[in-house]
């Protein structure tokens, strides 16, 4: 048992030299781009917060009334006579 466990670890380690010999020749060198050993994440994400998503959402109110505002002033005519100035 303890000679497979250690063909396991040699293989895996010759796995991760390939790789590592990989990156520092072709890709950039500080990327990792597989490694069997480590996490999959190496970056924690926090939950939003209530106060974040409310502010999110505000702002997100403020710019869709700007895009509605800019798409009526597009939408109507302003130069252009109307029906009624054209009788």
């Amino acid at each position: 048992m303890e000679k497979a466990y250690l063909e396991i670890l040699n293989s895996i380690n010759c796995v991760n030299a390939v790789y590592k010999e990989l990156l520092q020749n072709y890709i950039k060198p500080d990327y990792v781009l597989y490694s069997i050993l480590e996490p999959p994440l190496t970056k924690t994400f926090t939950p939003l917060s209530v106060r974040r998503l409310v502010m999110l959402m505000a702002l997100a109110g403020v710019l869709l009334e700007g895009m509605l505002l800019i798409g009526v002033l597009i939408a109507t005519p302003a130069g252009r006579p109307t029906r009624e100035s054209r009788v």
